[in-house]
């Protein structure tokens, strides 16, 4: 994934897009901040409520499960 991405008329920025999983691990234990509860628990990707479960492939096989969706809108063209 890219840090700076053009996509469908929009900017987005993914600034943590090159981090390994150590990165994110050491951002997490050098200022000591707890790991979200859901991750302890076994999820791998989190988002928001309807579209988050626990995967079986890891990455974010448990967003969106079992459905054709794949965003939660969220990155859709505005109506407006």
């Amino acid at each position: 994934m890219p840090v700076i991405e053009s996509a469908g008329g929009r900017i987005k920025l993914n600034p943590l897009a090159h981090w390994s999983a150590h990165d994110m691990a050491r951002a997490l234990t050098e200022p000591d901040l707890p790991r979200h509860p859901l991750w302890e628990a076994g999820y791998d990707s989190i988002g928001c409520a309807p579209c988050t479960e626990i995967g079986d492939a890891g990455g974010r096989s448990g967003r969106w499960a079992g459905r054709e969706k794949t965003e939660c809108g969220i990155h859709l063209p505005s109506a407006l």
